[in-house]
């Protein structure tokens, strides 16, 4: 069965509540689908699964409900609001588990005109990017970081697209 990423989010979502609510799950699984469920949102299923799991690895449930990414009815809260450590380790876990092909799959109906050599092309580029990829997704969770590599992470994939010619208004 293929969900779509809503799809996964409200099932991961839902399942965080049924096992905090049956008392099921272990903390890091409850917490698993809590991040999970809000990383679908942004990221392909299996994309979110990997991240989550990892950041619930490499973080732990009580750091991350200490920094404020976790409140303690195990509810996701990444908001852009952690200290330099904690926002570094959610970055590395976005990018270990980042695949730049699957990605495409959201929005590669933009670019009806773009052949499968365009994609490897595109895909080619942008498998440069994880240093960009990064320092974006690092910014995006430390508090009171600059947009500034955000913005250039998004610049640098705009012109990885360039091959797949103009964008379907």
């Amino acid at each position: 069965m293929h969900l779509t990423t809503s799809a996964l989010g409200l099932a991961l979502l839902t399942s965080a509540f049924g096992l905090t609510a049956c008392g099921g799950g272990s903390d890091d699984e409850i917490a698993i689908a809590a991040l999970g469920s809000q990383i679908a949102f942004q990221l392909p299923a299996e994309q979110a699964e990997c991240t989550a799991k990892q950041i619930v690895e490499t973080i732990g449930v009580d750091e991350l409900t200490k920094a404020g990414a976790l409140t303690e009815e195990h509810i996701a809260q990444l908001n852009g609001q952690f200290d330099k450590d904690v926002a570094t380790k959610i970055a590395d876990a976005t990018v270990d588990c980042w695949d730049w092909r699957k990605n495409t799959e959201a929005w590669a109906s933009s670019y009806p005109t773009a052949d499968s050599a365009a994609w490897d092309k595109y895909v080619a580029c942008a498998e440069k990017l994880d240093d960009e990829l990064h320092a974006s997704v690092l910014a995006a969770n430390l508090k009171g970081a600059s947009a500034a590599p955000r913005d250039a992470f998004g610049k640098a994939q705009e012109k990885c697209r360039k091959v797949l010619g103009p964008a379907a208004n």
